[in-house]
């Protein structure tokens, strides 16, 4: 187990999966403060609050195609709101979908990790995160 991580924040609007990957991520790292949103917009709102509360994610989990504030308007709105202040936080998307052109976009972003495709196991993401 891994203290690498003591805050990380789930973002997908999959139920089955927030569940999933909560699981993984709990046996992977042994974090206690894992934190879901069902949403861009919603995970960008919690973190002014992590901001302002100064206790602010280690990792981020995050679907690319949502609804509310997909992958591609999360990651602008991060790196303008959030990067330079918190540059050891990484993000890890996983998402059902993979294209080329989602790979190579989010290429531009220092902070994010890995882009891995749904269903992600255990292996897989340990390699990513750890």
């Amino acid at each position: 187990m891994s203290a690498k991580y003591q805050h990380i924040l789930v973002v997908d609007d999959d139920k089955t999966f927030i569940y999933l990957n909560y699981k993984l991520l709990s046996k992977i790292t042994g974090c206690k403060k894992i934190l879901l949103k069902m949403s861009g917009v919603t995970a960008l709102q919690y973190l002014e609050e992590c901001d302002q509360a100064q206790d602010f994610p280690d990792l981020i989990s995050m679907d690319w195609n949502m609804p509310l504030g997909n992958g591609n308007d999360f990651l602008e709105e991060y790196s303008k709101k959030f990067y330079q202040k918190y540059p050891g936080t990484k993000v890890v998307i996983i998402s059902g979908v993979t294209s080329e052109i989602q790979s190579e976009h989010i290429k531009k972003y220092e902070f994010v990790i890995g882009f891995l495709p749904k269903p992600v196991n255990e292996q897989t993401l340990a390699s990513v995160i750890l």
